[in-house]
C-alpha cells in the first residue's frame, strides 16, 4: 500500500458521502448516530485529521486541544474545501517523521509525552475515521 492510500480513501469516502446528501441531511441529528448530525461526526474526523497536518510545523500533537470548527458543520462546500485543502498537505508529509502526542494525566497536572511518527497517527487517525463512516 503506497503512503497515501489510506489518505485517499478516506477522503473519497468523505467526498462521495457529502455529494450524496442534502444540506438538511447533512446537518440533521440522527437516532442512529446518537442523535448526532453527520456533518459533526465529518467534523470530528476532520479534526483529527487537521491536528496532525498542523503538527508539521511544530511536531507536536494534541488531541485534547481540538477545535470545532462550526463552519464545517454548517455548510457542505465549507467542508469539501476545508477537506481537500488539508487531505492535499497532509499528503506532503513524511510519514517516518518523528513527532510527540502529549496528553494532560487525568487527575493530575502532569503532561504525559510520547513518541510517534506521523505514519503512526495518520494510521490512527485511519482507524478513528473508519469508525466514524
Amino acid at each position: 500500500m503506497s503512503k497515501n492510500t489510506g489518505i485517499n480513501y478516506i477522503h473519497d469516502q468523505i467526498k462521495c458521502l457529502l455529494d450524496s446528501l442534502t444540506e438538511d441531511d447533512y446537518k440533521r441529528d440522527l437516532p442512529i448516530l446518537g442523535h448526532v448530525s453527520i456533518s459533526k461526526h465529518l467534523r470530528h474526523v476532520y479534526e483529527f485529521y487537521k491536528l496532525i497536518n498542523d503538527a508539521r510545523h511544530n511536531r507536536v500533537i494534541d488531541y485534547s486541544l481540538r477545535k470545532r470548527n462550526e463552519d464545517f458543520e454548517n455548510s457542505i462546500s465549507i467542508a469539501k474545501s476545508y477537506l481537500q485543502i488539508m487531505f492535499n498537505e497532509i499528503s506532503e508529509i513524511d510519514f517516518t517523521t518523528n513527532l510527540i502526542v502529549v496528553n494532560d494525566e487525568i487527575d493530575s497536572d502532569k503532561i504525559l509525552e510520547f513518541k510517534s511518527s506521523f505514519g503512526r497517527e495518520l494510521m490512527y487517525a485511519f482507524d478513528h475515521a473508519i469508525h466514524h463512516l
